[in-house]
């Protein structure tokens, strides 16, 4: 359950002021850049991409300088929670991708990770370097993980409305007709429960989650890099 204390109906408020501008940042940005006469979309989305993840590092630094902190008295132990970390992330996609071939006869097996970093990388790879290797990294996951849990102590109401919220957010903006929505749902969903899992196994130490999902990424961003040489 949710605690309604006066503390965490101020902590309550808080993320729901972080929500709200991680929804309107956007259009925000795009407004103004008009204003400006500028009309390059992927400067647009860059600078408010930009501006979203300082206002999230410096809103949760003395979280992250602790976490990480407490990352250092364990390097080599944490170091291998991290592989592990990674090795499970690409299990469960793996078994999501063939979960939703079984249930939705037109889903999309292949890595929904992947896809995402190669669909991005036709805008701009650049900007697909950034926001798969540290916006989503680091400001996707204090949004989703880190601001949600100050106002959800309880571990499986916390797993199940992160998750749930990170899959809407994936979607929500994409083709709502497209056969693959719902196996592409589940993927995210999944993704994230294990991360939630993770962050909650390990003191809610949201660094140690932000470097599982570094090297998830990064090793679908090693493949498209090698296939562009």
């Amino acid at each position: 359950m949710i605690d309604l204390s006066r503390e965490n109906l101020k902590n309550l408020t808080k993320v729901f002021v972080i929500f709200m501008i991680y929804l309107i940042y956007n259009g925000v940005f795009h407004a103004l850049f008009e204003l400006l006469n500028i009309q390059n979309s992927i400067i647009t989305m860059f600078a408010g991409d930009v501006c979203f993840l300082v206002f999230m590092i410096v809103l949760y630094w003395k979280k992250i300088k602790q976490n990480f902190l407490d990352l250092k008295k364990g390097i080599w132990k944490n170091f291998i929670r991290i592989i592990i970390g990674v090795v499970v992330l690409f299990i469960v996609n793996m078994l999501v991708g063939i979960i939703g071939e079984l249930l939705f006869s037109t889903a999309n097996i292949s890595d929904d990770n992947t896809q995402s970093i190669y669909t991005l990388s036709q805008i701009s790879f650049i900007y697909t370097v950034f926001k798969t290797m540290i916006f989503g990294v680091i400001a996707e996951e204090l949004l989703f993980k880190q601001s949600l849990r100050e106002v959800m102590p309880n571990n499986v109401l916390f797993v199940i409305s992160c998750s749930l919220l990170y899959a809407v957010m994936n979607v929500i903006y994409g083709d709502l007709s497209s056969p693959y929505l719902l196996s592409d749902a589940l993927s995210y969903f999944a993704v994230s429960a294990a991360l939630a899992y993770m962050y909650i196994k390990n003191n809610d130490n949201i660094v140690l989650v932000m470097f599982v999902k570094f090297f998830y990424n990064l090793i679908p961003m090693c493949i498209m890099i090698a296939g562009m040489l």
